[in-house]
């Protein structure tokens, strides 16, 4: 099955206003995920809050924030066509929280076309809100990296994810094996050039001990 990471991203992470390009700024990632596609945690930890929003009058969809056990900043889905959890309970990796929606004729909770164009997931991290020259949003981090590390079968690392996401957590059994491998054939060079060098080695060390 599926998860609701690997489906590609629609809408991007912008920092800045551009008239040209439809909701921007952008301090999360849209996801093409169909209509009704399960989403579940990737870090444990406590529902922030979890409801049906309306947006000055407009429907948004469900909503869902997770508080990560480990302190790091919240993670957020907008758009949700369904909502599995309740505020206040603890979930862990891969608990279900919902289920995707976006705009939708036929969904159990409709969202706007003025927040969603399309079946889709809305994720992001939160550190403050901010005004914007389209409204008062979420600020936070870009979740691009998360996203790319949750396709590639990682976990999420237990660091701020203020920091750059992207950074893929380095495999210490990976680099003890380089290590290894690189003493194995600096060990082979060293033989090997003291069998090519043996006989002006001998006559070195036998001139070494004779002055001795």
């Amino acid at each position: 099955m599926t998860s609701w990471f690997d489906y590609p991203i629609s809408h991007g992470f912008f920092t800045t206003y551009d008239p040209n390009t439809p909701d921007t700024p952008h301090f999360a990632v849209d996801l093409a995920t169909p209509q009704d596609t399960p989403v579940t945690a990737f870090k444990s930890g406590v529902i922030e809050q979890e409801d049906y929003a309306v947006w000055n009058g407009k429907q948004g969809g469900g909503e869902v924030w997770v508080k990560p056990d480990d302190g790091t900043d919240e993670y957020y889905f907008y758009h949700l066509d369904d909502i599995n959890v309740k505020q206040g309970q603890h979930v862990s990796v891969g608990d279900r929280l919902g289920l995707s929606g976006g705009q939708n004729s036929g969904g159990m909770h409709n969202t706007d076309p003025m927040w969603s164009t399309g079946p889709e997931l809305h994720f992001g991290f939160f550190t403050n809100w901010i005004n914007t020259p389209i409204g008062t949003m979420t600020q936070g981090p870009d979740p691009t990296g998360t996203i790319n590390l949750l396709k590639g079968g990682g976990v999420v690392p237990n660091s701020s994810t203020s920091t750059p996401s992207n950074v893929t957590p380095i495999n210490m059994a990976s680099v003890g094996t380089k290590i290894g491998l690189f003493v194995i054939a600096l060990i082979v060079v060293i033989m090997g050039c003291y069998t090519v060098f043996k006989p002006q080695i001998d006559t070195a060390v036998k001139g070494v001990l004779h002055r001795v």
